[in-house]
């Protein structure tokens, strides 16, 4: 049986990234836990928002960052 302690697992099984026989631990034990449950669908409404979220800067914020980068020296 697998760990289900970290939300880890359920974000790899809403993504696609657990094993066949991972999906069928983990839906058993959402069936057997409410809890789990609800964890899993609070989850799922996150996941599609932030799928969702289109992440682009304004041109300012991209030629600052231009800018910065062109004058950036290590030491």
């Amino acid at each position: 049986m697998i760990n289900l302690s970290t939300e880890t697992d359920l974000i790899r099984f809403i993504y696609g990234e657990t094993s066949a026989d991972e999906d069928q631990q983990i839906q058993q034990a959402i069936l057997c836990n409410p809890e789990l449950e609800e964890a899993l669908s609070l989850l799922q409404i996150d996941t599609r928002i932030l799928d969702r979220l289109l992440l682009n800067p304004s041109d300012q914020s991209a030629n600052s960052i231009l800018q910065y980068s062109l004058n950036y020296s290590p030491d």
